[in-house]
């Protein structure tokens, strides 16, 4: 999601902040920085719910300057299992010609 955001953000000429965990891969994180987006990296160990935690991060930021902040928030975005829904799933099953072998 960062690294398709960055890059969307690129290619409208918006400026983009991600925020992400340590546990992010480092491929990711070039990508995101490649796209010429702003990186920040939650500190190791933060928990959900404390202020220095990846999406509080994000969600503070957006609460205290909503005018120039958005919080995307894909974990709790009621769109996001309906746009899998509707073209992840319909490519994956074109892809394996109905043939899905695995489902994690």
């Amino acid at each position: 999601t960062g690294a398709s955001t960055a890059m969307m953000c690129a290619m409208r000429g918006y400026k983009c902040i991600i925020t992400t965990s340590p546990k992010c891969s480092k491929e990711k994180m070039d990508a995101i920085k490649a796209y010429g987006a702003q990186l920040v990296v939650s500190p190791a160990g933060a928990k959900e719910g404390e202020p220095t935690h990846y999406m509080e991060i994000a969600r503070l930021m957006a609460l205290e300057d909503p005018e120039t902040y958005f919080d995307m928030d894909q974990y709790e975005t009621k769109s996001n299992p309906e746009g899998h829904y509707l073209t992840l799933g319909p490519e994956i099953w074109e892809q394996t010609t109905g043939q899905v072998t695995h489902f994690v």
